[in-house]
């Protein structure tokens, strides 16, 4: 799931407007800016990579697909170990302590409910004033919905890719739609039971050549759970393999896109120009706009605690305790990956990334 759309829609669009105002002057800025930034807007908390489904999509049980700088190699990545929830909360006091903003706080994974002490975790992260999410399979969403409500936690995304059909095929598992749906169902009835308005509940649907012909359906899927939104997420590339493309149909998919955002207000994400459809699925991508803004605006902190933007940049590490994420932020690492980009644009394996600006 790309980091910057966890935001509330609102902000999100807020955020893209005022990026694609000041891209003319913040290109330079970046170059000037000796690879500075002054807060993430956005914290992504993987707390486990175990999952319990096997998404025909998904990449992220495959380690050699990582962002790889040219002159700053992706370090190894280490799956083994987990943090404990002490050091967790420890984590997200120090969030709050050291940056002069909260950023937005998200819980992921893998599944993220396979965290034996999740709850605990967005509990202490809303005590602290965080604007809290989690993104879910929706696995086991039925049997924890009182208490993210009771919690107050801000936003669910629950993930659904088609119809039941559909969805139970692409994530390779049995009745993985239904459990969703009654899931979501069961949030909306804790809700109306506490009188409370959250957490909103938003589907992503991740486009697949498998589910392209049906995105339509999806706004009816979200009226017959319950949801209260609908983001459609483009397949994205982690690298320049466009295997995981072939047989989609891009002016029918980009017409189903129109709509779902026209007529029923969805959210699409990334925000990718039409002039570029074709180029972002089938082409070159030296033919794409150049530019990143993640690097500037988020992070995502790993289940051992190593702390970094993309899959296998590692900036540093606050497993320890002995480093701060304001220290992370801008330290030699992190300075020098701002840098290369500012001054390369992307590199090869930005090939078709959620954060490339489009």
């Amino acid at each position: 799931m790309s980091l910057l759309s966890i935001l509330p829609l609102s902000t999100y669009k807020k955020l893209e407007n005022a990026a694609a105002a000041a891209r003319p002057v913040l290109s330079p800025l970046k170059k000037l800016s000796g690879g500075r930034s002054l807060f993430p807007v956005a914290v992504v908390a993987h707390v486990t990579y175990r999952c319990n489904l096997d998404c025909e999509m998904c990449c992220q049980h495959i380690p050699e697909l990582e962002v790889r700088l040219p002159s700053f190699p992706a370090s190894p990545g280490d799956r083994e170990g987990e943090l404990s929830p002490d050091r967790w909360k420890a984590i997200i006091d120090d969030l709050d302590r050291s940056l002069p903003v909260r950023p937005f706080l998200h819980f992921s994974g893998g599944e993220p409910f396979l965290y034996a002490r999740l709850l605990e975790l967005m509990a202490h992260s809303r005590s602290r004033g965080f604007s809290t999410s989690v993104i879910t399979n929706g696995w086991t969403l039925t049997e924890t919905a009182s208490e993210l409500v009771r919690l107050g936690l801000d936003r669910i995304n629950v993930s659904l890719d088609g119809p039941e059909e559909i969805h139970d095929a692409v994530r390779r598992k049995a009745t993985s739609f239904r459990r969703a749906v009654e899931g979501i169902r069961a949030v909306r009835a804790a809700r109306e039971k506490a009188g409370s308005k959250r957490p909103l509940v938003t589907i992503n649907c991740t486009v697949t050549p498998r589910n392209q012909g049906a995105l339509l359906e999806m706004e009816r899927v979200r009226k017959e759970s319950g949801a209260d939104a609908l983001t459609i997420e483009h397949l994205i590339f982690h690298d320049n393999d466009k295997q995981l493309a072939e047989g989609i149909d891009v002016p029918a998919l980009f017409d189903s896109l129109d709509r779902l955002e026209r007529e029923h207000g969805a959210t699409v994400y990334p925000r990718i120009p039409r002039r570029y459809a074709e180029t972002y699925y089938k082409g070159n991508t030296n033919d794409l706009r150049r530019g990143c803004g993640l690097l500037w605006t988020g992070l995502r902190i790993h289940p051992d605690g190593t702390v970094g933007p993309c899959r296998g940049q590692k900036m540093g590490s606050l497993a320890d305790g002995t480093r701060s994420v304001k220290e992370i932020w801008n330290n030699e690492a992190y300075r020098a990956s701002r840098s290369e980009i500012a001054r390369l644009g992307n590199v090869p394996d930005c090939a078709r990334c959620e954060h490339r600006l489009y």
